[in-house]
């Protein structure tokens, strides 16, 4: 769609290594960013307004309002955006408006809507995901650039015997090889993005994002489920890696409070006879009392009848479900912890970091049950957790 809009040549946002600009322009009275490309690369251009056309209607993908071109160059109309991951990384001011956890669960969002579409990004990283300050505490993460994206034909893989993108950022398989590659490559390089969000930049400062790097310094990501969740995402065989609904399911984004909410419910709602052992040895070794306050442990269990067995996640659920429930009476003993909601569940993570992902995983697919379904599934329209009202003890 060819479009009437203004730029100026000389008010550059931004320079792309592959030549592009980023123009500031306008658009009736609205302020707008202007990409201009080189005629020489039209084909690109055109991939990319082509898709955007198509397919821009979703709030984590960056909106194209039109485009124009002249002997020289190509212009496309684009949504301007307040700046991209790095900047967002390198301010806490931004952080307050949007926490880390979210921005990766938006930018999976969008990627989803993409890979359901069956297209295939092959450039994602952080000067290509873009944020937009919408008031003083909102904010939406945007996908950008999509010139050397790709519809798969045969919806399921694509071939490509040379490297694109930008190669610090792609996955194994798209380094040179000749072999098939599907839309798993674009969940290796949002590992990497992922990491980059969740360290707070940090990586940076260590030269290239590297997967052996991450692996190395895992530690650095303070929430258990999100370290499980890069280690697949991070997998050398693309099959093994999650697909962007599985990602958005698993526990590793989740407000706190769909986290207690959870950890409540799933011991509430088990039968007795349902077996919690399963993945013991990944969540503890040994006692998993010995893991927490004494004063703590002894208190909750002076509270109940049936003791607490250490070796028995069934019975670390219940201790988990009865902190939930009972915290006013232990806010003496770990004040912090009980403040928020928040707090508590770092305060759980902290001492047993697997814990929430393997109950989350031990139920999955064998808990049969309808109250426990929005756990596992994605929603049509995600929005805020509600928690159920509360079970007694």
């Amino acid at each position: 769609m060819s479009l009437s809009f203004t730029y100026l040549e000389d008010s550059v946002i931004a320079e792309g290594a592959s030549g592009n600009v980023i123009l500031r322009g306008h658009l009736g009275g609205r302020d707008i960013a202007v990409k201009r490309m080189s005629v020489d690369r039209v084909t690109l251009a055109e991939r990319e307004i082509r898709l955007l056309e198509v397919h821009d209607a979703h709030p984590n993908i960056l909106r194209y309002f039109g485009h124009r071109r002249n002997v020289l160059f190509v212009y496309l109309a684009l949504e301007l955006a307040t700046g991209n991951l790095s900047e967002y990384c390198d301010s806490p001011q931004y952080m307050n408006v949007l926490a880390p956890r979210e921005v990766c669960a938006q930018i999976t969002r969008g990627l989803k809507h993409l890979h359901d579409l069956n297209i295939v990004h092959r450039n994602l990283k952080p000067s290509n995901i873009l944020f937009l300050l919408i008031r003083e505490d909102e904010m939406l993460m945007k996908i950008a650039d999509y010139a050397i994206s790709k519809t798969l034909e045969d919806r399921e893989s694509f071939t490509s015997s040379c490297t694109v993108g930008s190669i610090s950022w792609a996955a194994p398989e798209m380094r040179g090889r000749p072999d098939r590659k599907t839309l798993k490559t674009d969940i290796y390089s949002l590992g990497l993005v992922f990491f980059t969000v969740l360290t707070f930049g940090r990586p940076r400062d260590r030269g290239a994002v590297t997967r052996d790097m991450i692996l190395a310094n895992l530690s650095d990501v303070l929430n258990g489920a999100q370290r499980l969740l890069l280690r697949e995402m991070l997998d050398l065989m693309p099959e093994n890696r999650p697909t962007c609904a599985e990602i958005l399911v698993q526990p590793a984004f989740w407000p706190p409070e769909k986290v207690l909410s959870f950890l409540q419910e799933v011991f509430n709602l088990a039968p007795p006879d349902f077996n919690f052992e399963v993945y013991n040895e990944q969540v503890w070794q040994g006692d998993w009392k010995d893991l927490l306050c004494p004063t703590l442990v002894n208190r909750m269990s002076s509270r109940t009848p049936k003791p607490y067995d250490g070796c028995s996640m069934r019975h670390l659920l219940r201790f988990v479900r009865n902190l939930v429930t009972h915290r006013a009476g232990i806010r003496d003993l770990i004040p912090h912890a009980c403040s928020s909601n928040e707090r508590l569940v770092q305060y759980i993570d902290e001492n047993i970091p697997n814990l929430i992902y393997y109950a989350w995983l031990t139920a999955k697919g064998t808990l049969s049950l309808e109250n426990l379904a929005h756990f596992y599934e994605y929603p049509s329209t995600p929005g805020p957790f509600e928690c159920p009202p509360p079970r007694p003890s």
